[in-house]
């Protein structure tokens, strides 16, 4: 139990230090102009879409990563006791979701200010998105499943 709280502690910190690599993005570089170059460069990418700027509509995407929200942060709660590190996991992907959200509701985009090797352009919300969702992954795969 300990351990899925610090889990989600730090998710929390992490997100909060997102928002503020953000904002400073936003403020102070110039759009996809390297600050620090090769592999990992800091820049401001505004993803308009999703992941890979797959162009999707605010219109879906907002209501969809709602659903999202609510079902695994619905789940995570009930599991708390049962699944401790599975709901832990889900918690994760909650944070990093809400962080990309506000972001779109905010700007109209996905900051992301990560670079790496000229290809990808992410944020630690996505880094706390997928992590999340490994770990959900990997407590599932390894937990039996109850038959009732």
């Amino acid at each position: 139990m300990k351990k899925s709280i610090l889990i989600v502690a730090s998710a929390m910190a992490i997100e909060v230090v997102d928002v503020v690599l953000k904002l400073v993005a936003i403020n102070s570089f110039q759009p996809d102009t390297e600050v620090i170059s090769w592999p990992v460069a800091l820049a401001l990418h505004k993803n308009p879409g999703i992941t890979g700027d797959t162009m999707i509509p605010l219109v879906i995407v907002i209501p969809i990563t709602l659903l999202v929200i609510i079902v695994l942060a619905k789940w995570a709660w009930e599991k708390r006791k049962e699944r401790v590190m599975a709901a832990a996991g889900a918690g994760v992907v909650v944070i990093g979701a809400l962080g990309n959200l506000v972001d779109r509701v905010m700007h109209g985009f996905t900051t992301d200010y990560l670079i790496f090797f000229r290809l990808s352009a992410i944020n630690l919300s996505d880094i706390l998105i997928v992590t999340g969702a490994i770990i959900l992954l990997c407590c599932n795969r390894s937990t039996p499943q109850s038959t009732k």
